[in-house]
């Protein structure tokens, strides 16, 4: 993690410490108040890093998640974003973005995977519904350059999952 010194600095903090230490006792999820926009970020990376468990890091909105990720790039470079999606523009219309789903998706499955992640989102993109993970997860395939596959049942999964 890139600014280690800061980071052993905040784990001598007695609030960090008491902070750290209910987590670590089960007690989350915990909510923290108070802190300037960069510190925050320090603070969730710290914490990342030093209890190996995932973190959520909740924004108020989609532009503050995205800043929020860019600025945790410096700490963490895997953290992921689990953007809102798109509305529909009217009931006929629905544009939906390939990335903000492949995004969205990355975010499941690092989560379905159990290892510690790191997620930023906004309010809105938490309360949107998703499909059950077992759905999701019956609908995910895994294609890797040299595999072999049978193009017709590929296509028939990919149409099957919507």
């Amino acid at each position: 993690m890139a600014n280690a010194v800061l980071t052993e600095m905040l784990c001598g903090n007695a609030e960090f410490i008491r902070l750290r230490e209910s987590l670590e006792h089960g007690e989350g999820p915990m909510s923290v108040f108070g802190l300037g926009e960069a510190h925050r970020i320090q603070t969730a990376a710290s914490l990342y890093v030093k209890l190996n468990k995932t973190v959520l890091l909740v924004e108020a909105s989609s532009l503050a998640a995205v800043k929020a990720r860019e600025e945790l790039l410096h700490y963490v470079p895997e953290a992921l974003l689990f953007p809102a999606r798109e509305l529909p523009l009217s009931v006929r219309r629905y544009t939906e973005s390939p990335s903000v789903t492949a995004q969205r998706l990355s975010c499941i499955t690092a989560l379905d995977s159990g290892e510690p992640c790191f997620i930023v989102t906004s309010i809105e993109a938490l309360m949107q519904r998703m499909a059950p993970p077992e759905k999701i997860a019956s609908a995910t395939r895994t294609v890797r350059p040299g595999m072999r596959t049978e193009p017709e049942a590929l296509l028939k999964r990919f149409i099957d999952a919507g």
